[in-house]
C-alpha cells in the first residue's frame, strides 16, 4: 500500500464497517493515522486488493520490537461485503502476516465488536481465536439520577484545566497500578479528547482530599455528538473513571458516577454510555448497581504468525 491508496482505504472501512452497531466514518487522515502511529511507521505491512481502481479488501498491522515484550503484532483488515472469504481477503491477509513474521512478530491481535457477526466470522476463517480482552459496552436511561455524595473529609468539584492535567495523569497511573498496565505518558494522556474540548470541561470532576489536596479519583464526561448524528440518538459518555486503590471502598467513585450522568442529562441526552474491561469486577459491580445494562462486547482475538 501507498500513501496515496489512503483515501480508498477509508472508502473500504466505512463500506465494510457501516453494520457494526458502534460504526462511525473515518476520514483519509484518521486512517492515515490509524496506518501510521508514529514517525517511526511506514506502510510495508500495508496491502490491498483493487478492482477497477477501488480496494476491495485491505488491511495491515504494525510491530516495533523494541516496544513489544511479546511479540504481538496489532493489526486492522477490512473486506466490502461481496469479498468477504473470497480469495482476494486470503490472499491480502497472508501478505500481512509474512510481513509481520518478517519483522519478527509472534503473534498478531486486534478487537472486534462481538455484534458485527461477519467481522467475527472473518476473523474466525483467517484462523483467529479469542484471548482473555473483553470490554463490555454498556448504557442507561437517565431517569432518576440520584445527587452524589462524598465521604467527610473530600470534596467533590470541578477539574481546574490545564492547570490539573499532571494530576490526573498521575492519579490515573496510580489508580491503574495494580492492573497489568503501562503507566500512560503524559503527552499521550494529555491528548485525550475529554480533557481538551471546551464543551466537555464542566463534566470533568475530581474528588480532592482535603487533608493534603491530593486529587483521589476522577471521571470525565462528553456529549457523543458524531454517534449521534450517525446513529440519530442522544447519548452521552463516562470516560475513565479512576479512584486511587487507598481511597477504594468510601463511595467516590459512586459519586463521580453520579455526577457524571447528572452532566450528561443536563445536556439534553436520553442515554448515557461507557465502556469497562470485565476484569475489573469491582467496576462492574459499580456500573450495574446505577442501572446499566450490557448493550455488547468488544472482545480480543489473536493468531499466532
Amino acid at each position: 500500500m501507498e500513501m496515496e491508496d489512503i483515501p480508498s482505504f477509508a472508502e473500504l472501512h466505512n463500506a465494510a464497517e457501516a453494520h457494526d452497531p458502534e460504526f462511525r466514518p473515518r476520514t483519509p487522515d484518521e486512517m492515515g493515522k490509524m496506518a501510521i502511529k508514529s514517525p517511526e511507521d511506514t506502510l510495508d505491512s500495508h496491502f490491498g486488493a483493487f478492482v477497477s481502481g477501488r480496494m476491495v479488501v485491505g488491511g495491515g498491522g504494525h510491530f516495533r520490537p523494541e516496544k513489544s515484550d511479546d511479540g504481538k503484532a496489532y493489526f486492522h483488515f477490512y473486506a466490502e461485503p461481496e469479498f468477504l472469504g473470497s480469495a482476494a481477503e486470503r490472499e491480502v491477509f497472508e501478505l500481512v502476516r509474512a510481513s509481520l513474521k518478517k519483522k519478527g512478530a509472534r503473534t498478531i491481535g486486534m478487537r472486534a465488536n462481538t455484534t458485527n457477526a461477519s467481522k467475527v466470522r472473518m476473523l474466525e476463517r483467517l484462523g483467529f481465536h479469542k484471548n482473555e480482552y473483553q470490554r463490555h459496552h454498556m448504557e442507561r436511561c437517565l431517569q432518576g439520577v440520584s445527587a452524589p455524595t462524598v465521604p467527610v473529609g473530600y470534596i467533590l468539584r470541578n477539574a481546574r484545566m490545564p492547570d490539573e492535567m499532571a494530576q490526573l495523569q498521575e492519579t490515573n497511573n496510580e489508580a491503574y497500578s495494580t492492573r497489568n498496565f503501562k503507566p500512560t505518558p503524559f503527552d499521550e494522556f494529555s491528548k485525550y479528547s475529554y480533557l481538551n474540548d471546551p464543551k466537555s470541561l464542566t463534566g470533568l470532576f475530581v474528588v480532592e482530599r482535603i487533608s493534603d489536596g491530593k486529587i483521589v479519583g476522577w471521571v470525565g464526561s462528553q456529549v457523543e455528538h458524531l454517534y449521534n448524528s450517525l446513529h440519530g440518538r442522544k447519548r452521552g459518555g463516562s470516560y475513565a473513571l479512576v479512584v486511587i486503590p487507598s481511597e477504594r471502598g468510601k463511595g467516590i467513585g459512586r459519586a463521580l458516577m453520579q455526577s457524571s450522568l447528572r452532566w450528561i442529562a443536563s445536556k439534553e441526552m436520553d442515554f448515557a454510555y461507557l465502556g469497562v474491561n470485565h476484569q475489573n469486577p469491582d467496576a462492574l459491580h459499580l456500573y450495574k448497581s446505577l442501572g446499566y445494562e450490557l448493550v455488547g462486547i468488544w472482545q480480543g482475538y489473536e493468531r499466532e504468525v
